[in-house]
């Protein structure tokens, strides 16, 4: 009998077709010589076929391996940094209080971060205003902050592009004032990534926060 007419020496068929000789063979429904003679004969097939299985799975195990090696260099080098905001306030006087903001960008990766655009949006709710929801993505129970302060980029223009040293905590002040009638504001700061002057950035980070800004007579 000639196997190859019936395509019982493909490859892609030898596992599943020594399966079935086992089985006739157990249950009686092929000659044990016949079947030695198949197996025989598919022996160097066989190890052919097993020697193809190892050799594109040990290339698979390789690409995966190097997947996960760029993706860990990937990580180590962008987008890593700690990104905080705080804030303290002076007065009130004249009607003001002073109020310092602070971000902090903390570069956690192993090469420069540079950035033109820093920027802070601050929100405020008078003292004795009885605080009110707002929907906004999907949330309807968030505080509004009704009054708009101000929403400024904290780099200046003649430091763009800034850039933080790997390891560093850059921290970068903005100093304005706010009305002695606001109690409470929400700050928003977003860092905008540059891996290099010039370049396109990456995804923006962002931090926000809520302060209380501390009546007359308070400390």
């Amino acid at each position: 009998m000639e196997w190859d007419e019936w395509g019982l020496t493909d490859p892609n068929l030898i596992g599943p077709v020594l399966v079935l000789v086992a089985v006739g063979v157990g249950l009686g429904l092929i000659d044990e010589t016949l079947a030695s003679l198949y197996v025989s004969g598919l022996t160097p097939l066989v190890v052919v076929f097993l020697g193809y299985a190892f050799n594109r799975r040990l290339k698979e195990s390789q690409f995966e391996l190097e997947q996960y090696r760029e993706e860990a260099r990937l990580r180590r080098n962008r987008d890593r940094i700690e990104f905080t905001i705080d804030a303290t306030f002076h007065g009130p006087t004249g009607g003001y209080v002073l109020a310092e903001f602070v971000v902090h960008v903390h570069n956690k990766s192993l090469v420069k971060h540079y950035s033109r655009d820093i920027t802070l949006r601050v929100r405020g709710l008078e003292r004795n205003e009885a605080p009110a929801y707002r929907l906004r993505g999907g949330r309807e129970h968030e505080v509004a902050f009704p009054i708009k302060l101000f929403e400024e980029n904290v780099v200046p223009e003649p430091m763009r592009p800034i850039f933080v040293e790997p390891n560093v905590d850059q921290p970068i002040t903005y100093v304005t004032r706010v009305d002695e009638t606001i109690g409470y504001v929400l700050a928003h700061a977003r860092f905008n990534y540059l891996n290099k002057p010039d370049e396109k950035g990456h995804e923006p980070h962002t931090v926000e926060r809520v302060f209380t800004i501390p009546s007359r007579g308070e400390s």
